[in-house]
């Protein structure tokens, strides 16, 4: 699970909420709708059955407006995600400084807000009414880091070109041949880090904590980057991954958490039918 700000889980506990994305292609940022057309990602841990000693690679699919810059071969795509809506605050004061408006409440300090409701002045406070509500808009989420693979432009029904991308992340680069700097039997821990520095990515401090210590492995002369890491994620009853921040991580079957099992939307959200969750 990524780490989200308070902001975020405000707006996630309020039942007036909405998701709002973005794409930085390149490191230019393209915003929902304009020219952004559709964005799906996807990562199959296991297919079907329930499997171990895998390194799986995300995908991406995006449809957009042809864009008047050129994107670069294998650019980086970073999709992001943020929750925006309207929460109710309590009759908190707000800190009138040289840097504006800011709540003096802890759990709520330096958050952008905008006040929809009358407010009460009182020396150098401002004071909400106590059904005020505030409009909250949460840092943007990344939701991988993946290259461009293909491109093909098409004309829709109103002779716009649209230009279609699919990416991978970045376990597809350990594809090739392992070559790193660890040679001979040596612990999986060493191999990791070298795997993980060849593909330009770094480690998932959640990994170190299933690996702990770690297993002397044979040198893995004629192998790729891939399998290796397969072969590692198998000692462990897992798989590795690249995750949405863009980390080589060892995800172990046991400690998928309750929630995977259920029916969720494309947010993350429970799908409840009636009172009740679907299990799947």
């Amino acid at each position: 699970m990524q780490n989200v700000s308070s902001t975020y889980e405000r707006v996630q506990a309020s039942t007036d909420k909405w998701y709002e994305s973005r794409l930085k292609i390149a490191n230019r940022t393209y915003l929902e709708s304009h020219p952004i057309f559709s964005i799906e990602t996807n990562i199959e841990m296991f297919r079907g059955t329930p499997t171990v000693g895998n390194a799986v690679a995300g995908e991406v699919d995006i449809e957009m407006a042809q864009p008047t810059t050129t994107i670069p071969r294998m650019a980086k795509i970073e999709p992001q995600v943020r929750a925006c809506g309207s929460a109710a605050v309590s009759s908190e004061c707000l800190d009138v400084g040289n840097n504006g408006l800011r709540l003096t409440n802890a759990t709520y300090a330096n958050e952008n807000i905008t006040i929809n409701s009358p407010v009460t002045v009182n020396g150098e406070n401002i004071i909400f009414k106590a059904d005020s509500e505030e409009y909250l808009e949460s840092e943007w989420i990344p939701q991988g880091v993946y290259f461009v693979d293909t491109r093909e432009v098409t004309a829709n029904q109103n002779n716009l070109d649209v230009l279609t991308l699919q990416g991978y992340d970045a376990m597809l680069k350990a594809e090739q041949d392992y070559s790193g700097t660890v040679a001979g039997d040596n612990y999986d821990t060493a191999y990791v880090s070298a795997i993980a520095a060849a593909i330009g990515v770094s480690v998932d401090d959640r990994t170190w904590e299933i690996m702990g210590t770690g297993y002397v492995i044979p040198f893995p002369i004629g192998y790729s980057m891939r399998q290796i890491l397969g072969y590692i994620a198998a000692s462990y009853a897992g798989c590795f991954i690249i995750t949405d921040e863009g980390k080589l991580r060892l995800v172990a079957i046991n400690e998928l958490p309750a929630e995977t099992n259920l029916l969720i939307d494309e947010y993350g959200d429970t799908i409840i039918f009636g009172d009740d969750a679907i299990l799947v």
